[in-house]
């Protein structure tokens, strides 16, 4: 871009060569434009770094979700492992209750 602005900034020279005025003119249209595209230029920064941030703090609660779902599931399999062994147990229980007498 400021190839382009030098360069119409160049031809307007030559053709205005004789009106100083409006050499002048262009140049603070062209000032003008500079300030434009440097705080362009900064809004943009600005804008990456506010969605850097969001994406971080995005990755960071999914990492968060992520550990608390490996506490949850293993929380699930002791449950389950205890379940399992409590069930074994009257089970154990059940069938050496029912099983016959030894005639001996």
């Amino acid at each position: 871009m400021a190839h382009f602005a030098l360069a119409f900034f160049v031809d307007s020279f030559r053709s205005a060569a004789a009106d100083s005025g409006a050499v002048f003119e262009r140049a603070r249209l062209l000032a003008w434009l500079e300030t434009l595209a440097a705080l362009a230029l900064v809004m943009a920064a600005a804008a990456l770094l506010v969605v850097a941030w969001r994406v971080s703090r995005g990755v960071e609660q999914l990492v968060g979700t992520c550990l608390e779902r490996q506490k949850t599931e293993a929380r699930l399999v002791e449950m389950l492992g205890d379940y399992a062994q409590a069930e074994r147990s009257a089970t154990d229980q059940l069938w050496s209750a029912s099983t016959p007498l030894s005639a001996c």
